[in-house]
């Protein structure tokens, strides 16, 4: 016996027609239903930039087209409603010099979704990178005494083309004295302020290669008050020499 042939028809006496696997028959019967999800074949990332992809991958059935891929988080590329055996996705917006990790999907005609395993591909170029420079060294007061504050401030830039952390470290007679960490987006700026006591002495500072100083001194002690003057003598009243008074009055 022949086998009867998808799609075809056939009549002598009667005439019937056969429909595709997974389309649902009509009036007295029913096809077969497809619930069998597509296999993947030739998975392949081509034509590669530094900015683009091309994902290209075959099925064995008709099916849509669609890449997930990311570094984090993931994007979906535009679902791709045609139905085919070959698939090419363009990606695009990329980053130069990432790795990216991407999964194909396609989905048949009875809605069956299949999903491949991760797979990867690096873009061209050089990756985005964070790049930091310090300036405007400042102390503040340059000279102080023995337990007042000296406060350090440095300016950071992050002049490159992406996010990052950079640790800024003080120094001081070569020492560290402290570290904190700052994280900037790309063309961002950012202060950073230390505060340190010190005892008396000549202090060199280093934060990330600029360089200053500051002096401590010993704190004077106030000069004594001047001594008390003794107290003046009571004056003493003399009597009046009466006899002596009547002479001169008698001599007038």
């Amino acid at each position: 016996a022949k086998a009867v042939g998808e799609g075809t028809s056939y009549g002598i006496d009667k005439t019937f027609t056969t429909k595709a696997a997974g389309v649902a028959g009509g009036g007295g019967g029913g096809g077969i239903a497809d619930t069998t999800a597509p296999t993947f074949s030739n998975i392949l990332a081509s034509n590669i930039s530094e900015t683009t992809a091309d994902i290209s991958w075959r099925t064995n059935e008709a099916s849509t087209s669609q890449v997930e891929h990311w570094t984090s988080p993931s994007t979906l590329s535009p679902l791709d409603e045609t139905m085919t055996y070959s698939h090419l996705v363009h990606l695009t917006g990329l980053t130069p010099g990432t790795t990216y990790h991407y999964k194909t999907m396609s989905k048949d005609r009875a809605g069956n979704v299949a999903v491949s395993d991760v797979e990867t591909f690096t873009t061209l170029g050089k990756a985005p990178a964070a790049i930091f420079t310090t300036s405007d060294l400042s102390i503040s007061p340059a000279e102080v005494k023995i337990g007042e504050a000296v406060t350090i401030t440095v300016s950071v830039t992050n002049t490159g083309t992406a996010a990052g952390s950079y640790k800024v470290t003080l120094k001081i007679n070569q020492a560290v004295e402290a570290t904190k960490e700052v994280t900037l987006d790309a063309g961002a700026s950012k202060e950073v302020t230390f505060t340190t006591s010190k005892d008396a002495g000549s202090y060199s500072v280093d934060v990330n290669g600029l360089e200053g100083s500051f002096t401590v001194k010993e704190k004077v002690a106030p000069a004594p008050p001047p001594p008390t003057p003794p107290p003046a003598p009571p004056e003493v009243e003399q009597p009046i020499n009466w006899p002596l008074v009547g002479g001169l009055i008698a001599a007038a």
